[in-house]
């Protein structure tokens, strides 16, 4: 966990950002001594003909690149790790049945993989059912097994009633899926809706390269989960939260369900639950019980509201670079002091599923610290860049004045070319990509307004 004060150009004067890292001990670690049984499902559509990123945008097609794939996969894999490979179109076939790797053939393996060829529509629900079968129809083997589907992909399927069902049935027996959706067509709204089961996840390639990192060099982070249902939650007496960054949690509806809720009471102190245990006896002995909305009121007045930062179903180990760097993992938040004292506590809690066993674990931060961390300067800059050029968009999105969006893209360019050398060696090329976009949204803005000169000033 770090802090550090934000800039008054970024917010109220006087905010505080927290920053709390998503890490675990698995975390750049090799994979543990499980076996696990992987069944590729592979997309064998007339669209997987097209390049990564459409129609003659590289020199492989996706279906050859997904292919390349697989076979760098099974020589990855373990002698005692099962590979079976299905392929769908609008139908599923299983072409390779579910085998340990070290009984596998890999010259006819090869050569049936290398026959496949790109023809006919898609139908996600096809290549479900095929791996499910092979799954099923494989030797029941002692000893535990992690087991996983790995959909290659370039989503085109919408047509998934079933796909969501038979996701959530699988992941209750331990069988998880995985999709990595190849090449700019994605389906997002399709993966995300499936991957809110347990122990799913999606991966989109968009360069030719990306696949086989994702599903060969960082096999070991990727498919193996190792926490479920985790939460981090926050309270503090001293600090109102103003924004969550780095979350899929939408800052404005977190906001709104800060206030004592049922679902968050296990968050709570061993005090305030006493005290709440007393209000709702005392409620229920008369005849008029306090509704819900009093009974909100009354215990969010007795404590600091908790908030639910993040939570996801779902957590992977993370691979880590050369350098020691973890990608992603950071959670921003941005803190208003309730008063004129910019100090205080703020209280994070941690719980989490593994192996069936519930766990928890508690920090207080004394807010601010002396010190400011150059990883959260860094990640509060980014964020700031980020914020600045989705309000632009948004405002010409929904044709909104440009002016005030514009003078905060102005505001951060001049603060970042006042000591360019600095900006560059903490965010290499942002200042650069900032100075493109202000530029663009100066003409988008003259374009949109041609009676404000530069200055803002009517020029009629």
């Amino acid at each position: 966990v770090g802090t550090a004060f934000a800039p008054a150009t970024s917010g109220a004067l006087g905010d505080v950002w927290v920053g709390c890292f998503l890490k675990s001990c698995n975390d750049g670690q090799p994979r543990d001594g499980t076996p696990i049984d992987v069944v590729a499902v592979l997309d064998t559509s007339g669209s997987m003909d097209c390049g990564v990123a459409g129609s003659g945008s590289s020199t492989s097609s996706r279906l050859q690149l997904a292919k390349e794939a697989l076979e760098a996969l099974f020589l990855s894999l373990k002698p005692n790790d099962r590979l079976g490979i299905a392929t769908f179109t609008t139908t599923g076939v299983v072409l390779q049945p579910l085998s340990l790797v070290s009984s596998i053939n890999q010259e006819n393996l090869f050569a049936s993989v290398r026959r496949l060829r790109a023809s006919g529509g898609t139908t996600l629900q096809a290549g479900m059912e095929a791996a499910v079968g092979a799954c099923r129809g494989a030797e029941a083997l002692e000893g535990a097994r992690h087991k996983r589907l790995i959909f290659l992909t370039d989503m085109g399927d919408m047509q998934s009633d079933q796909l969501d069902h038979m996701i959530a049935s699988q992941a209750e027996i331990g069988l998880y899926v995985s999709f990595v959706g190849i090449g700019i067509g994605f389906n997002s709204g399709l993966a995300e809706q499936v991957t809110k089961h347990p122990g799913a996840n999606y991966f989109c390639i968009t360069r030719d390269e990306e696949l086989r990192k994702v599903v060969v060099d960082d096999f070991a982070y990727n498919f193996f989960p190792i926490a479920f249902n985790v939460e981090v939650t926050l309270q503090s007496d001293a600090f109102d939260l103003v924004g969550v960054y780095g979350t899929p949690f939408d800052t404005r509806e977190e906001i709104a369900q800060a206030n004592w809720h049922p679902s968050v009471h296990r968050f709570y102190s061993a005090d305030f639950k006493e005290q709440a245990k007393a209000l709702m006896l005392i409620s229920r002995r008369h005849v008029d019980c306090l509704p819900m909305p009093a009974v909100q009121s009354v215990l969010s007045f007795l404590s600091p509201s908790v908030h639910t930062v993040i939570k996801v179903d779902t957590v992977f180990p993370s691979a880590v670079g050369e350098d020691g760097a973890v990608e992603g993992g950071l959670i921003l938040m941005r803190m208003r002091p309730k008063c004129s004292v910019q100090t205080g506590i703020v209280q994070l809690r941690l719980r989490y599923c593994k192996q069936g066993e519930q766990y928890s674990s508690c920090q207080n931060l004394q807010v601010p610290q002396e010190a400011s961390d150059p990883t959260m300067e860094k990640a509060i800059a980014l964020q700031r860049y980020v914020e600045a050029c989705r309000n632009y968009l948004n405002a010409a999105e929904t044709h909104l004045d440009r002016g005030a969006p514009l003078s905060v893209l102005e505001a951060l360019l001049a603060e970042f070319n006042a000591d360019p050398a600095a900006t560059d060696a903490q965010c290499p090329g942002v200042r650069e990509e900032l100075k493109k976009f202000a530029e663009m949204a100066r003409k988008d803005s003259l374009a949109a307004n041609p009676f404000v000169g530069d200055c803002g000033d009517a020029t009629h």
